[in-house]
């Protein structure tokens, strides 16, 4: 059955842009010809989910890349997803839609959106995720964007906040997949860096200056440790392996911060380490174009094996509980904020209390899929909201800071600062201190090769009490998929008048794990 097989087959694609017919029937075509039956597709942003034209006018490119292509017929029941699909922002999207989404939800039946950052389970995987790109600018400060939108908060808004990666780095035990659409900063000092630049020789420049990648990622990868990690963004492919055997010393009691530093202290540890691979396994995919490599399809071993684990998208119960308790920490200043100094990782009793509002709201753990339904012609995008993110909101007793209600009845109490007192939550945090200067820069920890450029590191140290992890199979191969093998999606589609759909030429099975598609 499926509940107890031992691995799922994962697509997954670089950036969409719009194109799901062309990717699903790839993945159906590749079936069609030999490959495993996919279980679940993973998109690494820029997935434009364009409902109708007023959302073309929410999605940063120039009008004359803006076209609607055909996610409204997969919302309206004309077209069905292949495969349960979960993607992450990127920095061209219908912003509209991806903000009254801010905590996750679906954009369509079986296609779900992990929100501006997010972890979920799947079929026994255990997938986190960050949307947007990294800029300076805009890092330390609250999220203020909101519908009808300008030029510039068109483009801020899919900035990375430092608020995301403080509740992402509070994450404890075994992250199977993590999705970014950003590279982490420097990732490419692990993989082929040479040939990289063979093939986009302009990004040494961005790489010499410091602004290619996101710090904040790197910092995410190596307190995280994932197994897997997946990109988009940059329009190509590349692998690299990233070992953390460095950062492996530390003593088993210590304050322990998302670079890896440690500070001495009692009865404070990070919990299941010993779990974590020692390595993580990076890939970049490209975009849907012909004779490019946008797609690849491995086999993840499950690392939860729960007769309630299906083949369908669950809440993390830990991720629950972090936005539970940090939730008075968002903020809609456009000026600097400054997220607290130290905090504790939430408790076993917190994630316990969680879940079981949850589960008094759905019944389970299960996010609940929609139905087709008809497209919101004539909305106002400012009243923009979404039922799903009200529901979320009303099951762990929060109000709307940055979201909307759908019901324009029920009022945010809500101050420009993003200040929460309608539920007693956020035990241990004050609400944010008033905007002030970003706190001084802080070297990375010294053992880290290669040094990476100047960034605006974390101002915050997590301390992480024990608790017992979620239940793993008794082993775990490293070596899940080899991405020094040349196991890609790569097609050639010629134009088909008055049809999107794609042409397959030449398609032949490498091994058993992993089919190619001849350029043409």
């Amino acid at each position: 059955s499926t509940i107890d097989m031992e691995y799922l087959n994962i697509a997954v694609e670089g950036c969409c842009h719009g194109e799901l017919d062309i990717i699903y029937d790839t993945i159906r075509e590749a079936e069609k010809r030999g490959g495993p039956k996919v279980d679940l597709l993973l998109v690494c942003g820029d997935f434009e989910c364009v409902r109708t034209n007023t959302d073309l006018q929410c999605v940063a490119v120039p009008q004359k890349y803006r076209k609607l292509n055909t996610f409204h017929q997969y919302v309206t029941g004309e077209k069905v997803a292949y495969v349960p699909t979960i993607f992450i922002g990127g920095n061209h999207e219908a912003s509209n839609i991806l903000h009254s989404l801010y905590y996750g939800g679906y954009v369509a039946p079986n296609i779900y959106f992990m929100g501006f950052a997010g972890v979920v389970w799947f079929g026994g995987v255990r997938i986190a995720g960050i949307s947007g790109i990294f800029n300076q600018r805009h890092y330390r400060i609250g999220h203020f964007e909101l519908p009808p939108y300008t030029p510039d908060t068109l483009r801020s808004i899919y900035h990375q906040r430092e608020l995301e990666v403080f509740r992402m780095a509070q994450i404890t035990g075994r992250v199977d997949i993590f999705l970014s659409h950003d590279w982490p900063t420097d990732i490419w000092e692990y993989g082929d860096k040479e040939r990289l630049l063979q093939r986009k020789p302009y990004f040494r420049d961005e790489m010499d200056s410091g602004s290619m990648g996101s710090p904040p990622l790197m910092h995410l990868l190596r307190g995280l440790r994932p197994s897997l990690w997946f990109s988009a963004h940059l329009h190509v492919k590349f692998a690299a392996i990233y070992s953390h055997e460095q950062l492996l010393t530390e003593d088993s009691s210590g304050v322990s911060d998302v670079k890896g530093n440690v500070q001495g202290t009692d009865n404070i540890s990070r919990p299941a380490e010993a779990l974590k691979p020692t390595s993580t396994r990076f890939l970049a995919l490209d975009k849907v174009l012909p004779g490019r490599d946008f797609l690849q399809i491995m086999k993840v071993v499950k690392t939860r094996t729960a007769p309630n684990d299906g083949n369908f998208i669950q809440h993390d119960p830990q991720w629950v509980a972090i936005l539970r308790k940090t939730h008075s920490l968002l903020c809609t200043s456009n000026g600097p904020v400054q997220m607290p100094a130290v905090v504790e990782a939430v408790t076993q009793s917190e994630i316990n209390e969680a879940s079981d509002m949850i589960r008094r709201a759905y019944g389970s753990m299960r996010v609940p899929n929609i139905n087709t339904c008809d497209l919101p012609y004539g909305r106002q995008l400012h009243s923009e909201g979404n039922p799903q993110t009200d529901k979320f909101l009303s099951a762990l007793g929060l109000n709307h800071i940055w979201t909307r209600p759908c019901d324009q009845h029920i009022q945010n109490q809500s101050n420009t600062h993003g200040e929460y007192s309608a539920h007693p939550v956020a035990r241990g945090y004050s609400n944010p201190p008033p905007p002030s200067a970003p706190p001084p820069s802080v070297p990375y920890h010294a053992g880290m090769n290669p040094p990476p450029p100047p960034m605006p590191p974390p101002s915050w140290t997590i301390r992480h009490q024990r608790q017992s992890p979620p239940p793993l199979n008794s082993s775990y191969p490293h070596d899940v998929i080899d991405f020094e093998n040349d196991q890609q999606f790569s097609s050639n589609f010629p134009p088909v008048e008055g049809s999107n759909t794609s042409s397959f030429q030449q398609l032949r099975v490498v091994d058993d794990n992993a089919i190619d598609i001849d350029d043409v």
